[in-house]
């Protein structure tokens, strides 16, 4: 019905943020990459670089609160309701599939295919809606959305016969890396429908904050038992809590980074975004993330440039997922970004 038809309105300073959020959160990628090469330590396991970053980001938003209204923002956790608080914890477990995925997958395949299957959270979503439209009769899903989920499927198949390349300064893509890269798309698309609803109780500073105390729990725990060396208390580079803090290249400079540039300017603008706008259309505005994590890996020297394979399925899954935004126009409310600080 015309009714439930809205005109999003977005005026440039959202588009600035997105862009933002955009350039600075596709750098995990590259960043990852610098963290674990081991011209200075051997790399640290995947939970435990996890629980690190999670560390760090959230004593920064932490003092960021703090700084701001001596945390009186906090409080708003307290009000949360059951189901919110139920939708806040599904969001953190969902961000930890999301970043504990992606991270494990930088070290097994490209920062193209990691980027690139990653990205393919607003397919997710929509296989979400099918599968409630067939099996729980919820609303139905147009042919033109199904049909885009069928092209970025097609997509991901042609990424899958490039022939690793051994020799690049990059990490060659495997089948292994490749699946932990897919599994990060669902959770990045269960963890934007979570900020969407969310996005009215919680300030994006305090909502990503009690994400990342979420995720940071979940890493440090299974850390102790799926890392191939338990972490200790200590500031060890290689396994310990504190090891971040060791003041060497690949440890305290990087991290402070990655929370600055990555979660800070990426993550917690497409959340702050996302207070304003609905999740697939963040989720379309992350379609231009596997060419410029792609291009920063390739710039750093980190990555390789990719081969044809894996440039034409980007570009078909893009374009599939491209068509789910469009689709997703008219079934979504208007929000303002005027007032966005």
């Amino acid at each position: 019905a015309a009714s439930d038809v809205y005109k999003r309105q977005v005026p440039i300073i959202g588009w600035v943020l997105l862009a933002m959020a955009l350039v600075c959160s596709s750098f995990a990628g590259a960043l990852t990459n610098l963290m674990t090469d081991t011209r200075f330590h051997p790399p640290p396991g995947d939970l435990l670089r996890g629980s690190w970053r999670a560390m760090a980001t959230s004593l920064t938003l932490l003092a960021i609160q703090l700084h701001q209204n001596r945390g009186r923002s906090l409080l708003a956790l307290t009000r949360l309701s059951r189901p919110q608080m139920v939708e806040l914890v599904a969001a953190g477990v969902a961000m930890s599939v999301n970043l504990g995925a992606f991270q494990s997958a930088l070290v097994r395949t490209s920062i193209a295919h990691a980027a690139t299957f990653e990205s393919m959270s607003s397919l997710w979503l929509v296989l979400g809606e099918v599968g409630a439209w067939l099996f729980l009769k919820g609303p139905p899903v147009s042919g033109r959305t199904i049909g885009a989920v069928l092209i970025g499927c097609f997509g991901a198949t042609l990424c899958f016969n490039e022939t690793p390349q051994e020799d690049g300064p990059g990490h060659p893509a495997t089948p292994f890396g490749d699946a932990l890269a897919l599994s990060s798309g669902v959770g990045a698309g269960i963890f934007l429908i979570s900020a969407e609803n969310l996005r009215h109780a919680l300030e994006p500073v305090t909502f990503l904050f009690a994400i990342l105390m979420i995720y940071g729990t979940i890493s440090g725990c299974a850390a102790f038992i799926f890392d191939p060396l338990p972490p200790t208390l200590s500031m060890d580079p290689c396994v310990g809590f504190l090891g971040w803090l060791t003041p060497s290249p690949d440890r305290l400079p990087l991290q402070l980074t990655g929370t600055l540039v990555v979660d800070v300017a990426g993550y917690l603008a497409y959340v702050a975004v996302m207070k304003y706008v609905p999740a697939l259309m963040v989720s379309a505005a992350m379609l231009l993330g596997p060419f410029v994590s792609t291009l920063e890996g390739v710039i750093i020297g980190v990555e390789d440039v990719p081969g044809l394979w894996t440039v034409g399925g980007a570009v078909v899954i893009t374009m599939g997922s491209a068509i789910i935004a469009v689709e997703s126009q008219s079934k979504t409310n208007t929000y303002s970004l005027g007032d966005l600080n």
